[in-house]
């Protein structure tokens, strides 16, 4: 059910403290209310726009994968794309063995090689995957597979991604501006 058309009695995903858990469908991976909230959380942890804006797509990717792949248990086809999946995702979700499992997001300040970061951990109730056994979306011959384009966008918007069975771990550095506007620098300079 997407977010706008849920009644109100259906919570949509929030944050205890620093955990936002998810009901295992694809609407609450990318809903917009909980994509604001990890936005204004990064930001506030230190994020400068453009880098908490590319991580929180890490973010959202790693929630749609955990729903879908980890939770649902969904076996793509090449080719296919996700959007295609629709049906069978709320089939997968209906069924009773799916219908209590949850997704997990936790924000929390770090530091990763000495520099203050951020990590997200995205946890689910699947059995994991070997990273090896994705295909690489921009080797030639799959170009037209949309198998790993989310792992993609992980990779290149974090500073380090972990997966483990149930988990992956995002890691994202704080960036220190290197030229603040002038109304920023210290007195003297």
């Amino acid at each position: 059910m997407s977010p706008e058309h849920r009644g109100p009695e259906e919570e949509r995903p929030r944050f205890m403290g620093d955990l936002a858990t998810l009901e295992s469908r694809l609407s609450e991976a990318v809903d917009p209310d909980l994509e604001e909230e990890v936005m204004t959380r990064l930001l506030a942890m230190g994020l400068e726009e453009e880098s908490a804006g590319k991580f929180q797509i890490a973010i959202r990717e790693a929630l749609i994968n955990a729903v879908a792949y980890g939770n649902l248990g969904l076996v793509k086809t090449p080719g296919v794309t996700l959007g295609d999946y629709a049906e069978e995702l709320e089939a997968l979700a209906a069924k009773p063995e799916n219908a209590a499992k949850k997704a997990t997001l936790e924000l929390r300040a770090c530091m990763y090689e000495g520099k203050p970061a951020v990590q997200a951990v995205v946890s689910d109730e699947g059995k994991g995957f070997d990273r090896k056994n994705v295909p690489d979306p921009i080797a030639d011959e799959n170009l037209l597979n949309t198998a790993g384009r989310g792992i993609l966008m992980m990779e290149k918007f974090c500073d380090r991604v972990e997966f483990s069975p149930g988990k992956v771990v995002l890691t994202k550095m704080i960036d220190k501006k290197e030229n603040p506007p002038e109304n920023d620098r210290p007195a003297g300079e």
